[in-house]
């Protein structure tokens, strides 16, 4: 499965890398040429990000593959970015390591769901 992800902080791009074998990007312009050259399976955004936030990027993705899954981290529990994400089609992960179980939940349930031959 090809997964995207950006994200300012290096840790967290690690473990995007790590854990999934994800192409990471810090710089939205370079995920962008990405984008635009392929389709990835999967695409994983910070919220909050110094240049461009992730609805920016996420607007910018739905525009080229407006099926594409996407889901959003942040480390803020907030109800109204939760709905915003849910509005924006987007599943909604707050970072942390307590957290990355649900994670791994989240990039399972799009893994089969593609290997169901569903979106």
């Amino acid at each position: 499965m090809k997964i995207y992800a950006i994200d300012d902080e290096p840790i967290h791009l690690l473990i995007y890398e790590r854990a999934y074998g994800a192409t990471t990007f810090q710089s939205p312009g370079a995920l962008i040429d990405a984008l635009c050259r392929e389709q990835p399976d999967l695409l994983i955004s910070d919220l909050m990000m110094p240049k461009v936030d992730g609805w920016t990027i996420v607007s910018i993705a739905r525009n080229i593959y407006p099926d594409l899954p996407i889901i959003i981290g942040t480390s803020m529990d907030d109800f109204v970015q939760k709905q915003c994400a849910k509005h924006k089609g987007c599943l909604y992960w707050i970072k942390g390591a307590e957290n990355l179980p649900t994670l791994r939940q989240l990039v399972e349930e799009i893994r089969c769901t593609k290997l169901n031959g569903k979106q």
